[in-house]
């Protein structure tokens, strides 16, 4: 596992901070678990969540992302989450959410923190 997950409260939202390489599909699980924890960590707090990958290498798998979409808990999503990537297509995108949101999570992909704080606070 090279990489890191950090949670950091803010006034209206907890901000997700992820860092590293990501090699293989079951890290990108494993990665995905440890946002997972930190949220529950502080979900008595929070209902709107930033995660920050603008700091990851690697890209799933469109099939790699649909397995783990199905994998979030009901606690998760319930919450109003903004993920922030660079360099994700817009198609990708747009077929990374849905698959999220038919698996029934609040979740929109952007690529810039400002119109994901923007989104979620509005």
């Amino acid at each position: 596992m090279s990489f890191t997950v950090e949670s950091f409260p803010r006034e209206k939202y907890l901000l997700i901070i992820l860092k590293g390489e990501i090699v293989k599909d079951s890290e990108a699980e494993q990665m995905q678990n440890l946002i997972f924890e930190s949220i529950h960590n502080n979900s008595n707090r929070f209902n709107k969540v930033i995660v920050d990958a603008r700091q990851v290498g690697h890209r799933s798998t469109i099939t790699s992302t649909f397995f783990r979409a199905t994998q979030v808990p009901k606690e998760i999503k319930i919450l109003q989450l903004a993920y922030v990537d660079r360099d994700t297509p817009e198609s990708t995108a747009r077929v990374s959410e849905t698959m999220y949101r038919n698996a029934g999570s609040f979740i929109k992909l952007f690529d810039s923190m400002e119109a994901a704080e923007d989104w979620l606070i509005k």
